[in-house]
């Protein structure tokens, strides 16, 4: 829930806090509720305590899938084994641990917040706003219910949010770094580093014998991941487009009927533009309305008394009063053009309204409302045909038809597509751009188990649908030895290759220890003179490249790792060869020509140190109240969630 949270409100805890926050509780509040984390163990035993609380098993594992199904949303094709084998469970339960280990130190220190505070909290929420312009308790309703939230979780979490900010908020202030503090930081990032660096290539070693049926087949055994295809789906699917039904003529009875209905909305309306403002104190609020009534606006007045005021335009006194309340909307109506109505008591305070004008329609006659109606009532049909075509479909899918008996009964196209990896790829083919259509099927049909029928999926909401199955499955599996022979026997002779590269790479280096000049190492070693090359690079230049993300070659990270005059071997990937790098000169950095340098690091430092704080912060929390993780509850749990503890079939 904490995201969510974040999206509703403005936090008062600085930007550092909420990134080393928010890294460490997120995954904590995607279970809804940690509040209930508090109540002990539900039903099986304790994964971690922390002070007086009790994390359970089965709390974690609902945290834990929650917090997989939000990675499956960036990342469709990774499942529970991988999640799991990628640290999934200990990122969810160190969050969990130290958010649970905060609310304990808060509670020992006899930290609280009061209903009024949460109340005020609520209503600067943005996400609250109703129409006009202030706090609306239906538009709050209906945003915690689209996000799965009660009120009381919503109230309970908040409390929990404001809690943490009363004592990460002092932690995490603004910090001062002095110069003098970061100057060697900055010489550091000036200093220049010069060296050589010799390529051995695998290539050029290759073996002169071919390989034997038994070193490709022991190098193809230990290295079958690499030739595994993965799994393979063949889906068939026809397009339902609900849009192109024919819908019945709209009669005229049947807008004459939708006329009477909505007579309200054709008889003769009033619209009023209004300025208003919601004051909390009766007091407030009778000085506001005594400076507008001589003369001052009402946005000056209000914001002169710290509030804002805002713009509203409605239609009739019943849709006012259903934004206000029904005693202001009578006030506000009755009054003319340029009156000022209030203070009246609203439900979240005082409102004093500024009319602002009135403006009055005509109603509308049968004949003048007729094209509109008609219209509506057409694009309606519409709608309902496609609703009844769609729920047709559905349940003729819930009863087990296949893809070609609806295709035959709606007149649809059938198509199949060829076995393709979840990522859309045909095996065996050049990659190439994924149908856009067949792409939106992907997902779904990858996430569809072996048997299962045919699926509605949404291509184009309220419009365009594909029934889809999947014909056949090919397990992931590595390709048999006897059809890449020859691929593996060139893998082969270039890792025997690389191994003798290795060699000469060592040798060289050695050389070089052992007192012998770069260049001569090289010849003395067995590597080629002509593949050497001078390097140098500034430190800040790693680090520029870095920050704009750009990839550093290794060779370059090792280089700023290594003392002057020595050398050191690196092996490139994918048995390409080996690198000999040697440092030649270094050369300290001079601050006196960069000092904006200086400056820019005092910054960066004072951006950092508010995170460093607050974690450190937190293992503070930790230490104090207590934690014990139970790892064989904990190690339990990932063998579940990985099917390790499956039966063998």
């Amino acid at each position: 829930m904490i995201n969510f949270l974040r999206r509703l409100m403005s936090s008062k805890v600085g930007v550092a806090v909420a990134l080393a926050f928010l890294a460490l509780v997120a995954l904590a509040f995607a279970a809804q509720d940690v509040s209930g984390i508090g109540n002990g163990a539900r039903g099986g035993s304790n994964a971690a305590k922390v002070g007086k609380t009790s994390i359970s098993a089965v709390e974690l594992q609902k945290a834990v899938a929650r917090a997989f199904e939000e990675e499956r949303k960036n990342n469709p094709q990774i499942d529970m084994a991988t999640f799991v084998r990628n640290g999934g469970v200990d990122d969810v339960l160190r969050a969990m641990v130290d958010a649970t280990a905060l609310d304990e130190y808060a509670k020992g220190q006899g930290m609280g917040v009061s209903k009024r505070m949460i109340d005020a909290r609520i209503l600067t929420i943005p996400a609250f706003t109703g129409v006009t312009g202030g706090y609306d308790s239906k538009t709050m309703q209906a945003v915690l219910a689209r996000n799965g939230v009660t009120p009381n979780e919503f109230r309970n979490q908040l409390a929990q949010e404001m809690l943490r900010e009363q004592f990460l908020a002092p932690v995490a202030g603004r910090m001062t770094i002095p110069a003098t503090f970061a100057t060697p930081y900055a010489s550091l990032q000036l200093e220049s580093r010069i060296g050589k660096i010799n390529f051995v290539p695998a290539a050029q070693h290759l073996p002169t014998t071919e390989p034997t049926d038994a070193q490709l087949t022991a190098y193809y055994n230990a290295n079958k991941a690499r030739y595994t295809v993965p799994e393979q789906r063949t889906l068939r699917y026809a397009m339902l487009d609900t849009s192109k039904l024919a819908a019945p003529a709209v009669t005229d009875a049947q807008i004459e009927e939708a006329y009477k209905a909505n007579a309200a909305r054709f008889a003769a309306s009033e619209k009023r533009h209004v300025t208003q403002v919601i004051v909390g104190t009766e007091d407030v609020a009778n000085q506001i309305a005594a400076k507008v009534r001589g003369g001052t606006s009402l946005a000056a007045a209000a914001q002169a008394a710290g509030l804002s005021s805002t713009n509203v335009e409605t239609a009739g006194e019943q849709a006012y009063a259903a934004q206000t309340d029904a005693a202001a909307a009578k006030a506000v109506f009755a009054a003319n053009q340029g009156d000022v109505v209030g203070p009246i008591k609203a439900p979240l305070g005082f409102l004093i309204v500024k009319v602002n004008s009135v403006a009055k329609g005509g109603a509308q006659t049968l004949a003048q409302a007729t094209p509109m109606l008609r219209a509506e009532l057409t694009e309606k049909a519409k709608q309902d045909a496609g609703i009844t075509m769609f729920n047709t479909v559905q349940d003729s899918l819930n009863n087990g038809a296949s893809v070609e008996e609806i295709a035959r009964q709606h007149n649809l196209e059938i198509q199949t597509t060829p076995a393709m990896t979840a990522d859309g790829r045909i095996v065996g083919q050049a990659a190439q751009p994924t149908d856009k259509l067949v792409a939106a099927l992907l997902a779904p049909a990858f996430q569809a188990g072996d048997g299962d029928g045919a699926q509605l999926v949404p291509v184009v909401e309220n419009k365009l649908y594909a029934i889809v199955d999947v014909t056949k499955i090919v397990p992931a599996a590595p390709q048999p030895l006897a059809t890449i022979r020859n691929d593996i026997a060139a893998a082969y002779k270039l890792q025997e290759g690389n191994k003798t590269a290795r060699g000469i790479a060592r040798k060289i280096a050695d050389a070089v220890h052992g007192g012998a000049a770069f260049d001569a190492a090289v010849r003395s070693g067995g590597g080629t003179p002509g593949a050497t090359q001078q390097v140098g690079a500034r430190r800040i230049q790693l680090s520029q490249a870095e920050q704009q993300g750009q990839a550093i070659p290794p060779e370059m990270l090792l280089l700023f790792q290594m003392a002057p005059k020595t050398a050191k071997t690196l092996e490139l990937p994918n048995n390409r060869g080996w690198l000999v790098i040697y440092l030649d000169q270094q050369q300290q950095g001079n601050v006196t020509q960069a000092p904006q340098l200086v400056t820019a690091l005092q910054n960066q430092m004072q951006n950092l140190l508010p995170s460093e704080y607050v974690a450190s912060f937190i293992a503070a929390a930790r230490q104090k109240v207590g934690v014990s993780i139970n790892p064989a509850v904990v190690d339990a749990l990932k063998r579940n969630l990985s099917g390790a503890d499956q039966p063998a079939n």
